[in-house]
């Protein structure tokens, strides 16, 4: 029984040190005035009944404190959106390079198409020559 008094007390003491441990930052102001500053005060016992005095929560972000939940860290946050959008990218110009290849395909079968038509568009221009050479030739 007075073990779990010593461990109450212990609770006690961490939860006194941690009030007691609130770091202060005395600074001047613009026109001399002293001013106080509290510069963490987000430490916290957890645990009351658990049996264990050294479970201290860590200093929580100024969002969870706000928000009463804690966040990823921001740079875990916006590592992970760089690398999404890295993957969107990568994805995007792969289909645009895929386009740009079926279109130059595309561009070269109209080029042979085109060539092959001037070509028979000549011959027949030809042909039209040589057949009105003839007709001239049998009406004489």
């Amino acid at each position: 029984m007075s073990e779990a008094y010593d461990i109450s007390d212990v609770k006690l003491e961490a939860a006194a040190a941690a009030q007691a441990a609130v770091d202060t930052q005395d600074t001047t102001g613009p026109f001399g005035e002293e001013r106080q500053h509290v510069v963490n005060e987000s430490v916290s016992v957890v645990g009351v009944g658990s049996g264990n005095a050294s479970e201290v929560s860590p200093p929580a972000t100024s969002h969870s404190i706000r928000n009463g939940i804690t966040k990823p860290p921001t740079g875990t946050k916006r590592a992970e959106q760089n690398r999404a959008a890295q993957r969107a990218f990568r994805a995007r110009r792969k289909t645009r390079i895929q386009d740009l290849e079926r279109l130059e395909q595309t561009h070269q079968a109209c080029g042979l198409e085109k060539q092959e038509l001037h070509d028979e568009i000549n011959r027949l221009k030809s042909q039209i020559v040589d057949l009105q050479t003839e007709l001239l030739k049998l009406k004489q």
